[in-house]
């Protein structure tokens, strides 16, 4: 299916971890399918990112904005919904992406991996779950994925 071909117009989207990656691939997808995209990571990498999608994505109608967010920050990713729905009007779509532990043998990985893996890995959708499902249930719905 191409992208353009996703009928995305008018609908508002938060894609957590898009500077690069997984994240990054399904900000441009959602954008080029002609949404409004909050790209939010914590690296400064997100206002590159966001600049070469909404590139893309004016086109098609999308646009992608970027935000500095924590994904293991519950306020980071609060404050991350409320800057979607104050831009955008609202949030239709969430994809709550984010890593895991590093790479490794079950021995190799420390507790210390292990535990920012679970703040990363489940953490962050609880987070994002918290703040978005309230906005969405209030435009009747919306969609959250989560990429793990």
């Amino acid at each position: 299916m191409a992208t353009a071909q996703l009928g995305l117009g008018g609908l508002s989207a938060l894609v957590l971890a898009s500077s690069r990656g997984l994240g990054y691939a399904a900000a441009r997808a959602i954008a080029v399918g002609g949404a409004r995209v909050m790209m939010a990571a914590s690296s400064e990498q997100v206002f590159s990112s966001a600049a070469a999608v909404e590139e893309e994505a004016a086109a098609h109608g999308g646009t992608a904005l970027p935000i500095l967010c924590d994904v293991t920050d519950d306020m980071d990713v609060r404050r991350a919904v409320e800057a979607t729905v104050a831009e955008f009007g609202g949030l239709n779509i969430v994809v709550a992406n984010a890593g895991g532990p590093p790479p490794g043998t079950f021995a190799s990985v420390s507790l210390d991996d292990w535990e920012r893996g679970h703040r990363l890995s489940l953490m962050s959708v609880v987070h994002v779950a918290r703040h978005a499902v309230p906005v969405m249930a209030l435009s009747g719905g919306g969609s959250i994925t989560a990429i793990q």
